[in-house]
């Protein structure tokens, strides 16, 4: 991306008109599922960015609290392992401290968040089924109303995920669309010759984000 400019991917025409609405009120929710060994750092360093978020960390990160508190947030950050099936797009999981949280169950959100960043492995890639429809994480999100969804299209080591995480949040911050924080991130790293941040920003991708 240019300086001051972001690179995103609209899936369809339609899901930019989807995602045109009302505003609501500023609600952060920080998610952090189990077995990742920079999850703690990762959730201290958004809660000095978001003093006032909800974190959901340990044996609070349950499906049924996450699926709850995402209904009621505007911004939705998830840490957490996952798995892509793309033989059952719609079966692929978030896993959580009881166990997976499925595709299909983000069909069940009476409301969706505006902006959500995921660093799950894998979790913004898609499936074309029969027929072209697309499934996936992205794509469910996208289909259900999401704004902007940022998330890695293949699996990203959790303390290189963590950092890109941070910085794309702390870019935001300041004012930054997704996308441009993305693009931020990704110049920052080649400026200090990290490469093992440049290829996991690399690994990111920004959906149907929409400028401001």
């Amino acid at each position: 991306a240019e300086q001051g400019h972001g690179l995103v991917v609209a899936p369809s025409a339609a899901w930019w008109s989807r995602a045109a609405g009302a505003p609501r009120p500023a609600r952060v929710l920080v998610v952090a599922g189990p077995h990742l060994h920079h999850a703690a750092a990762e959730v201290t360093a958004l809660r000095r960015l978001y003093p006032r978020a909800q974190v959901l960390a340990g044996r609070d990160a349950t499906v049924a609290a996450v699926l709850e508190a995402m209904g009621r947030s505007t911004l939705v950050h998830v840490a957490a392992h996952g798995t892509f099936r793309m033989d059952n797009p719609m079966f692929s999981t978030l896993h959580l401290h009881d166990g997976p949280l499925h595709v299909h169950e983000l069909e069940e959100l009476e409301a969706v968040p505006a902006t959500v960043v995921l660093t799950a492995c894998s979790a913004g890639r898609s499936g074309v089924l029969p027929g072209d429809e697309l499934l996936g994480t992205s794509a469910v999100l996208m289909a259900l109303g999401v704004r902007t969804l940022v998330a890695p299209l293949m699996p990203v080591a959790d303390a290189a995920a963590a950092d890109v995480a941070v910085a794309i949040h702390s870019a935001m911050r300041r004012g930054q669309a997704p996308d441009v924080a993305l693009g931020s991130c990704v110049r920052r790293a080649i400026a200090e010759e990290r490469v093992d941040l440049v290829a996991a920003a690399a690994s990111f991708t920004c959906v149907a984000a929409r400028g401001n």
